[in-house]
């Protein structure tokens, strides 16, 4: 995968159910702006609300409801301007992504 992330915009039911992402743990991020290292690749489905995430490479990607993205592994700034929530699945087992 390169450093580019995947985004499916308004992710069809269908995709969602054979991803299991019903069964992802829902995550809250809250207002304000953080940046973590995440060790593996991971996807991330936004229940409500947006967010403006920004790579390593300074590359930015705005995600919405409905939003199905999947994030290299690397650093990642994220700034949230309102409470959001969202599911989320790692391909490692470290639960440090689960925050924006």
């Amino acid at each position: 995968m390169s450093g580019l992330p995947e985004l499916e915009r308004d992710a069809h039911p269908r995709r969602l159910a054979a991803l299991g992402v019903d069964g992802w743990p829902t995550c809250k991020d809250p207002v304000g702006e953080r940046t973590l290292h995440c060790d593996a690749p991971g996807r991330n489905f936004l229940l409500d609300d947006a967010a403006t995430l920004t790579l390593a490479d300074g590359t930015q990607v705005a995600v919405a409801k409905g939003d199905l993205s999947m994030l290299p592994a690397d650093d990642c700034h994220g700034r949230v301007t309102r409470d959001v929530r969202r599911r989320y699945r790692a391909e490692a087992l470290s639960p440090a992504c689960c925050m924006m």
